[in-house]
């Protein structure tokens, strides 16, 4: 008895495994795999806060509540310039602090960069990140990646050229006399420059998180004093501290951490050699001048050179 489907059958089965056969001996072992879709790179590229004087810093210059502005350009997977991929045309800015900041939505299809414009971050911190995201449709082509770190501040205060006398928190004193700190306002700051400063003066109280040992704010001088003031011709940063904070032991036992503006990391500021002489240091503290005043605040005299940063530790 024959079974002639079954034959048939038989011989179509033998016929593709001919045929696939074929074609793998045709396809070489190395062949080109498919190339996977392009990620494109949302990086933040620039960020614009409170202009600083002329040559003072780098480093983006932003105050809690004070708006600022973020480019976020587009790059390829080669580092080219490139436009979003489709389906995106809207974008989003957060902060490391878990804030959505802004959104831009309608993202020109030819446009290689946004800009986001007037944001602002209400919470003071260090070390703050911003980055861009994709606020509608699918982030799977998109890669964000964030800012260098800065601080927020809490507070600046900012003065014209030559001003003898600069000052920022606490409370304002009489005219000439400077800030006062308070219980609730405990660090403050007063800048003297006896010889000017060639460029405006910015004055700014940060926060102690991420700084290590540090009481009440971190206090900043950005002038630009590079060929104004020497070893033996300092300028003096006056860094009061209220009562509450740094009212015990002897004034030679308050001590200042302090770091360049241009970053570096804070140490602790030496003695001064003598009354307003750095004695060839970058910094000191000037313990023949330095005080309590009759409300027992303390008042450490800083001698520098260059633009400093500095806190109570």
């Amino acid at each position: 008895m024959s079974h002639p489907p079954i034959r048939r059958l038989a011989g179509v089965g033998l016929g593709l495994l001919s045929l696939v056969a074929a074609l793998l001996w045709a396809v070489p072992a190395n062949a080109a795999k498919p190339r996977p879709l392009d990620v494109v790179t949302l990086q933040v590229t620039s960020i614009q806060g409170v202009q600083a004087p002329a040559g003072t810093s780098t480093a983006p210059f932003i105050v809690k509540n004070v708006p600022f502005d973020a480019t976020v350009s587009f790059f390829d997977s080669s580092g080219a310039p490139t436009v979003l991929p489709s389906g995106v045309s809207s974008l989003q800015l957060t902060d490391s602090l878990g804030d959505t900041l802004g959104t831009v939505d309608n993202v020109p299809s030819t446009a290689s960069s946004v800009q986001f414009q007037g944001v602002s971050i209400g919470t003071a911190a260090n070390a703050v990140t911003v980055q861009a995201s994709v606020a509608k449709g699918s982030t799977k082509s998109t890669q964000p990646v964030p800012s260098g770190p800065f601080d927020v501040l809490v507070t600046f205060t900012s003065w014209s050229q030559d001003s003898p006398l600069s000052q920022v928190g606490g409370t304002a004193g009489t005219a000439g006399a400077g800030c006062s700190p308070t219980p609730d306002d405990p660090i403050c700051a007063d800048l003297l420059l006896p010889n000017g400063s060639g460029t405006g003066i910015l004055m700014s109280l940060g926060v102690c998180a991420g700084l290590g040992k540090c009481v009440g704010s971190d206090a900043q001088a950005l002038v630009g004093l590079s060929d104004l003031y020497s070893s033996s011709d300092p300028a003096t940063m006056i860094v009061k501290c209220d009562k509450t904070l740094c009212g015990g032991g002897g004034i030679n036992k308050q001590k200042l951490a302090v770091e360049p503006s241009g970053g570096g990391g804070f140490a602790l500021a030496p003695a001064c050699p003598a009354k307003n002489d750095l004695g060839g240091l970058p910094f000191c503290v000037d313990y023949v001048q330095s005080t309590r005043d009759n409300a027992g605040d303390t008042y450490l005299y800083l001698l520098f050179t260059h633009d400093v940063r500095a806190h109570y530790t």
